[in-house]
């Protein structure tokens, strides 16, 4: 691409990319392959890149072929630059990323489900928890019922028993 911004040399890989022979391309405005809803931004990116040379996500538009007309799809973007004849040349390494997108998509997801999960399994073992100490208390409950139902007849029983065994001790 040449400082005006028009797009003076593409490859073979480029030409897959965007499904654009290099005779509809070449001489064209680079916005030409960013989607309408970009074109506003190129300028702010472009700035960006002269100022930090690492890579960016964006979109990119296909033109024809297997893929519907101005198709988008997610693009990696790098420049660097060099200095050819009498201007500055802006190198552009595009990289479809359409796969990375859509796993981590496919993650995000995952992990969103598994989030539904974990809530789901805590309130069954709240809900489990919360039956065990109602059962816990009713086992308490019964308990205490019992030892009191059970000592009062245990202590006449007891009771009766010292007295005959006293009575039997004290007769001859």
């Amino acid at each position: 691409v040449n400082q005006s911004g028009f797009i003076i040399q593409v490859n073979k890989a480029f030409e897959t990319l965007f499904q654009y022979r290099p005779e509809e391309i070449l001489g064209m405005p680079v916005i030409t392959i960013i989607p309408k809803r970009f074109h506003g931004e190129h300028g702010a990116h472009f700035l960006r890149f002269l100022s930090d040379p690492s890579a960016i996500e964006m979109k990119g538009r296909r033109l024809w072929g297997v893929n519907a007309q101005g198709l988008e799809f997610p693009v990696e973007i790098g420049i660097g630059h060099m200095n050819s004849e009498d201007e500055v040349v802006f190198i552009c390494t595009i990289r479809d990323i359409t796969a990375r997108c859509q796993a981590e998509d496919e993650l995000l997801q995952h992990r969103d489900r598994l989030q539904e999960m974990v809530q789901l399994q805590t309130a069954d073992l709240r809900r489990a928890m919360e039956a065990a100490e109602a059962a816990n208390s009713a086992k308490d409950t019964f308990l205490t019922n019992i030892s009191h139902e059970l000592r009062t007849p245990m202590h006449g029983i007891l009771s009766m028993s010292k007295i005959g065994l006293r009575k039997t001790a004290s007769e001859p």
